[in-house]
C-alpha cells in the first residue's frame, strides 16, 4: 500500500502517472490527497479504479460550469478583464480533495466505498481474518482555522470508531512533530526526523496546534504511527520539501530541509499486521511529496456474500415443526393455491417459527453451542481481548468441535 499527496490530479498524466506507479511498484491500493477533484466520482483506468471524494455540492459545480460557459457573463467583466477569473477562486474548486486507488487484483475483494467529504474516504475490503477498512486522510494545514482543524479530527474519529477491525489510515496529516515526549511514547515511536525539543518549544503557535491536535487524536483512538516504528536513514523518513527552502530531494536529509507529514496509523491491537514504512524517493513523481509506502499482511479474498440468498435452517424440534404446519396452513387458507404463494407461505412460516443457520457456517458438525462460542470469541477480540485470552478461546472451540463430531448434531 501506499499514500500521495500529489498536488492535484486534473492532469491526464499525473494519473497516468500513478497507473504506472501502481503496476511497477506492485501496489494493490495508493491512497491520495490533494487532488483536487471536484465530484464524487469513479474512473477505470489501465490497470486500476480510482474513487475520488470531495466536498463541493454538485449544485454549486453544476452552476458554476454554467458561468464559465456563458458568454454574456464573461463579458460582464471590464474590458481589460474579459477572462475567466482565478480557477482556484472559484466556488466549484476543491483545494482538498481525496482519493483510492484499487488495482483491479484486489477489486473483487471491495465491498464499499464511502465518500464522506474533501478530505476523509474510506473503502472496506473482504479479507480472512475478518474485514479490513481503509481510510484516507488530508488534515488542514497550519494556517487553517482551530475550527477546521478540530472539525477533521471530530469527523475523522467519529468514522474510525464505526468500525471493529482492521483499519489502516493513511495521508497527510500537516504536522511535524520533532521530538517525542515521555506521554507521547505510547502513540509515537523513536524514530522520527525532528529539530528536537528546544526548537519544539519555541516552534510556531499554529504550527503547535497541529501537532497537537494530531497526536491527541491518536491517543484517543489508540493508534501507533508507523513511521516512527521502524528504524530508517533519514533519506527514508522524510515525506515532504519545506517550501522556504526551494531544495529538490537529496541529502543533506535534515529536518529543516525536509519534514515528516505524511503518516500511516494502525490500531495498536494490529500494529504486527504493519511490517515495514518508509518514504520512496525512488518513485518519481510532480509532487514536494513523497510516495509513502507501507508494507502489511492482509490476504484479502473475494466479495461472495449474496444479497438475496435463500437461508438455511436448522432441524426443528416437534413443538416448532407444529407450529410451522400451523402456520403454512394458515397462509395457504387466506388465498389461492399457486406456486408462488406456496413458496411464500413456506419461507414466511421458516423466518417466523425455525432457527436461522448463520450463513458464515459453513461446517454441518458446528453445533449452536460451538457456535454461539465462536461467535463470543469474535467479539471479544474486536472488543481488544489479549492473545493469551483469544488463544484459550480457540482451545475451547477445537474441542467442542471434535466432540461435536462424534455426537449427534444439537
Amino acid at each position: 500500500m501506499a499514500t500521495l499527496n500529489v498536488r492535484g490530479l486534473n492532469k491526464l498524466t499525473k494519473r497516468e502517472m500513478i497507473d504506472n506507479i501502481m503496476k511497477r511498484n506492485n501496489f494493490d491500493i495508493c491512497l491520495l490527497t490533494e487532488t483536487n477533484v471536484n465530484s464524487n466520482c469513479v474512473e477505470y483506468w489501465d490497470l486500476c479504479t480510482a474513487f475520488f471524494s470531495t466536498s463541493i455540492d454538485p449544485k454549486v459545480k453544476e452552476r458554476e460550469e454554467k458561468k464559465r460557459e456563458d458568454k454574456n457573463y464573461r463579458s460582464s467583466y471590464p474590458e481589460n478583464e474579459q477572462r475567466l477569473p482565478n480557477y482556484r477562486l472559484a466556488a466549484d474548486f476543491e483545494n482538498a480533495g481525496v482519493g483510492i486507488v484499487v488495482r483491479n487484483t484486489c477489486i473483487n475483494a471491495l465491498q464499499e466505498v464511502e465518500h464522506i467529504n474533501g478530505r476523509i474516504m474510506t473503502a472496506t475490503f473482504t479479507a480472512h481474518g475478518g474485514d479490513v477498512r481503509l481510510v484516507c486522510a488530508y488534515a488542514p494545514h497550519r494556517a487553517y482555522p482551530t475550527e477546521d482543524k478540530e472539525y477533521f479530527y471530530d469527523k475523522l474519529a467519529e468514522h474510525v470508531q464505526q468500525f471493529k477491525g482492521r483499519q489502516f489510515i493513511g495521508g497527510d496529516f500537516n504536522a511535524r512533530i520533532h521530538h517525542v515526549r515521555e506521554c507521547e511514547k505510547d502513540v509515537c515511536g523513536p524514530y522520527i526526523l525532528g529539530r528536537g525539543l528546544e526548537y519544539l518549544n519555541t516552534m510556531n503557535e499554529r504550527t503547535k496546534e497541529s501537532r497537537a491536535l494530531f497526536l491527541g487524536f491518536c491517543q484517543m483512538q489508540s493508534l501507533r504511527i508507523m513511521n516512527s516504528q521502524f528504524s530508517k536513514p533519514p533519506s527514508k523518513l522524510i515525506t515532504y520539501i519545506e517550501k522556504h527552502t526551494g531544495v529538490e530531494f537529496g541529502p543533506p536529509y535534515d529536518a529543516v530541509r525536509f519534514a515528516q507529514i505524511d503518516y500511516w496509523l494502525v490500531a495498536d491491537a494490529y500494529k504486527h499486521a504493519c511490517t515495514d514504512v518508509q518514504s520512496r524517493q525512488d518513485i518519481v513523481f510532480e509532487s514536494d511529496h513523497l510516495v509513502l509506502e507501507c508494507k502489511a499482511e492482509i490476504l484479502t479474498q473475494a466479495n461472495t456474500k449474496k444479497k438475496n440468498s435463500v437461508p438455511k435452517f436448522h432441524k426443528p424440534n416437534p413443538q416448532q415443526w407444529e407450529k410451522y404446519n400451523e402456520h403454512v396452513a394458515g397462509l395457504m387458507g387466506q388465498s389461492p393455491c399457486t406456486l408462488n404463494c406456496f413458496q411464500k407461505a413456506v419461507l414466511d412460516s421458516a423466518k417466523r417459527h425455525l432457527e436461522t443457520i448463520p450463513h458464515e457456517k459453513r461446517k454441518p458438525y458446528i453445533s449452536r453451542s460451538t457456535w454461539g462460542k465462536i461467535e463470543e470469541r469474535n467479539r471479544c477480540k474486536h472488543a481488544g481481548a489479549t492473545t493469551m485470552e483469544v488463544r484459550r478461546m480457540n482451545r475451547e472451540i477445537n474441542q467442542m468441535a471434535k466432540k461435536g463430531q462424534t455426537k449427534p448434531f444439537d
